[in-house]
């Protein structure tokens, strides 16, 4: 009935009224109709990825993506929380097109034109949070790499007992304090060079950030860095060189809450079993790992 008369209004206001009536209408209803689809999950985990990066994807999905089913429980980990895993790639070769079918519908993210280099990451990076917003809705979004190995049961059991799922404006992971930017590019750290940082706040260190291997944002914070990406109306966020640290440059005059977390650069989360993330993790060692995992329950055993 209200549609009906709806449309008798529409009908009897004159063209150029009535198109710019439904034109705001469609609009309306095309957001309303975005907010109600967009899927739910507690934990939305974004990992930053290459086209060719095919052996690379299967691995994650087989190493600590086996702790997830098809619904995005973990049935090990004695937990209701949804959790859902999404690679962002910058656009496929026209070759791959077909062949990434599958993957598309399934985790994969085709983000806006953007180098697939490392230089590029930061830019990836808030393409990846914006289209994570765009797409889901989450209580925790979590920026992890390839090479992260995640024990789920040990995150999702840690966010729980640190009630981190309810925290607002929350920015965790293992936090790095005041280093001093990499200016000599015949260090053999040169790849995390940032030859413009001092320069451009007279700061002789970094403000604090949590390492690109494996930090959590709540949605707040998301929209804030997607936001100044976004709109004409705000400023834009200079990116640094290296992405972790340009999210903990960006959050500076923003309020929010920093929690440390046992996250390691390191491979060293099957030897100390707080550590919820750990890093550098081959692609034999993830395929390793997931095997143990289906087999004992346990990737470390």
């Amino acid at each position: 009935m209200r549609w009906a008369l709806l449309l008798q209004l529409l009908a009897s206001l004159p063209n150029g009224q009535a198109e710019e009536h439904c034109s705001l209408l469609q609009a309306k209803t095309a957001a309303a109709a975005l907010q109600v689809e967009r899927p739910y999950f507690d934990l939305l985990i974004v990992v930053p990825s290459n086209p060719q990066q095919l052996a690379l994807r299967s691995a994650v999905r087989q190493g600590w993506g086996r702790y997830l089913n098809e619904t995005g429980h973990c049935p090990r980990c004695n937990s209701n929380r949804t959790v859902k895993l999404l690679f962002g790639v910058g656009p496929l070769p026209e070759w791959m097109k077909n062949q990434s079918t599958g993957e598309r519908e399934k985790d994969l993210a085709v983000l806006p034109i953007v180098a697939d280099e490392y230089h590029s990451l930061t830019e990836k990076i808030r393409n990846l949070i914006a289209y994570a917003l765009e797409n889901y809705r989450f209580a925790l979004l979590l920026k992890a790499d390839t090479d992260s190995f995640i024990f789920m049961d040990r995150v999702l059991r840690t966010l729980e007992q640190k009630s981190l799922f309810e925290q607002q404006d929350l920015y965790a992971g293992g936090l790095i304090r005041r280093v001093k930017p990499i200016v000599n590019l015949k260090d053999r750290h040169a790849k995390w060079a940032d030859l413009h940082y001092t320069n451009l706040t007279g700061h002789k260190r970094f403000p604090h950030y949590a390492g690109g291997f494996g930090y959590f944002l709540s949605p707040s914070l998301c929209r804030y860095i997607a936001t100044h990406k976004t709109s004409p109306m705000l400023p834009e966020l200079t990116a640094l060189a290296n992405e972790d640290a340009s999210v903990g440059f960006w959050l500076q005059p923003v309020q929010h809450q920093e929690v440390y977390l046992p996250v390691s650069k390191n491979t060293t989360g099957c030897h100390d079993r707080d550590v919820m993330i750990d890093h550098e993790i081959s692609k034999e060692r993830m395929l390793h790992r997931g095997k143990k995992l289906m087999k004992q329950g346990d990737p470390c055993s």
